[in-house]
């Protein structure tokens, strides 16, 4: 229950918009805690769940998203630009 209070708080935490220009955000989750503990992103983007094993990466309200051992969330076309690609069962919500 605490891992998923936890990574409701980072996405609100991303959802907050801020100025323009964007640049790569990457939160890793380490144990019960995340780094960094906030951040800001560019209104519009898209944030999604990288599962840094597999270079998969998820949409929120998908099961997978926050969900994997290894992973961190990132801005969709950051994700893409390091090499991962969408799972292909997944569409944005």
């Amino acid at each position: 229950m605490r891992k998923l209070f936890l990574a409701l708080a980072a996405v609100a935490a991303l959802a907050v918009a801020g100025p323009a220009g964007a640049a790569t955000k990457t939160i890793n989750i380490y144990g019960y805690g995340f780094n960094p503990n906030s951040v800001t992103i560019t209104q519009g983007d898209t944030v999604v769940w990288v599962n840094e094993s597999s270079k998969i990466y998820h949409f929120a309200g998908h099961k997978n998203y926050g969900h994997t051992k290894v992973g961190a969330y990132m801005c969709e076309r950051d994700a893409t630009a390091a090499g991962n690609r969408a799972a292909k069962d997944e569409k944005r919500s």
